[in-house]
């Protein structure tokens, strides 16, 4: 089962409208999830608690979808 994370981030030069996900993904396809797992692990590591990680994993979840950056 995949996840996939998309972000309607999107830069406007002119009149032309580039999305931002459209070229992240023809680079490396599932990349936002992949840099946030691989930020839970740094937390791990660095002696974080898998509690305050969960936490912090809903905070930013709401605050995206809260603010339209992950759609």
């Amino acid at each position: 089962m995949a996840i996939f994370n998309t972000t309607p981030l999107a830069v406007t030069l002119g009149e032309t409208t580039f999305a931002i996900q459209d070229y992240i993904d023809q680079i490396f396809p599932s990349l936002l999830p992949l840099l946030y797992v691989l930020a839970m692990f740094g937390c791990l590591k660095k002696g974080m608690s898998s509690t305050a990680i969960l936490l912090i994993t809903i905070a930013v979840a709401l605050l995206g979808v809260w603010t339209g950056l992950l759609a």
